[in-house]
């Protein structure tokens, strides 16, 4: 487990000693700033530690909410990280990437262009100008409240579904995406189904 405090600090408890597929938890120790740009600065500084003194090569990621969205921008901000830590695969559960279009809309491409949402236009080129040689895989999973089909009660899933919109540039991702019917936003990372369907993605458990 890593926590990491507003100024940068990080501690540590636990062991790594190498192991494969080892468990890592990053929490913040304070992550109720009115934006998540404070998290993606302290996340960026977490993902150089874990690279430089861990020597982790290559990684996957688990990521609810803005977790999520911190992940994202973190990691295609760093020039530095893109060329040292590979993504494997990559589960978003309820992630936001763009905050600005209707839950009444349906996924279409050419949505990038009607979004006003200045984080997501950043994160599109940078996701462009990514140098990606190697295969990726994203799960984009997602929740439906009871009696809608457009929503998990928090985040829209156009705001998910335009992480399409992210990956299109890079034929070697391989994007998948679900939608768990009577689903809210909370109950995406505590269903036992969906955590049973996670751990199958990452160690082909059933």
């Amino acid at each position: 487990t890593i926590w990491v405090a507003p100024n940068g600090r990080i501690w540590t408890e636990g062991n790594f000693h190498g192991q494969k597929n080892a468990l890592i938890q990053v929490l913040f120790t304070w992550n109720y700033n009115g934006t998540y740009h404070p998290q993606i600065k302290q996340l960026t500084t977490v993902l150089n530690y874990l690279q430089k003194h861990y020597h982790m090569q290559k990684i996957n990621v688990v990521a609810h909410s803005y977790g999520g969205t911190e992940f994202i921008h973190a990691y295609m901000g760093s020039k530095y990280l893109q060329d040292h830590m590979r993504l494997n695969k990559v589960v978003f559960l309820g992630v936001p990437v763009e905050e600005s279009l209707s839950d009444q809309l349906k996924y279409r491409y050419h949505l990038v262009n009607k979004s006003t949402d200045k984080n997501f236009h950043q994160l599109f080129l940078e996701m462009k100008n990514w140098q990606l040689n190697y295969p990726v895989e994203i799960y984009n999973l997602m929740g439906s409240e009871e009696g809608s089909k457009t929503t998990d009660g928090a985040v829209p899933h156009i705001q998910s579904e335009m992480l399409k919109s992210l990956v299109k540039a890079h034929p070697s991702i391989r994007y998948h995406q679900k939608v768990y019917p009577k689903t809210t936003h909370f109950q995406l990372h505590h269903r036992t189904k969906i955590l049973n369907n996670i751990a199958n993605i990452l160690w082909g458990r059933n």
